[in-house]
């Protein structure tokens, strides 16, 4: 698929409680996981300029903390189901989404 597709996903509107997990809460690792699925790459720029606004009180941090767990969760959980795509469109390999599932569901055990 092309990245037109992707776009067009990725400003889908949340029509239903489950899509907000991934829609809303972990966007940009829904975004990428999207990229990957359909074949391109996602790269690291370290010359790239990040803004963001960042939790300033425990309790903030400790919401957003729970927030990407649920949606990261959400996203390995979409790995899991389309594997196939991600092995044979994104470079990965079985034994590598298996690894990222099992450090995803440990981080929710030990974590806020």
């Amino acid at each position: 698929e092309d990245l037109p597709s992707v776009i067009d996903m990725y400003s889908t509107v949340t029509k239903r409680g489950h899509e907000c997990l991934v829609y809303d809460l972990g966007e940009d690792l829904w975004l990428c996981m999207m990229i990957i699925q359909r074949g391109w790459r996602v790269r690291y720029c370290a010359l790239s300029d990040v803004f963001t606004q960042c939790p300033e009180e425990l309790s903030e941090f400790l919401k957003q903390r729970r927030r990407w767990t649920v949606s990261g969760t959400v996203n390995i959980l979409r790995v899991l189901f389309y594997w196939h795509s991600y092995v044979r469109h994104g470079g990965f390999t079985l034994i590598h989404i298996l690894y990222q599932a099992s450090v995803a569901f440990f981080g929710i055990l030990v974590g806020p």
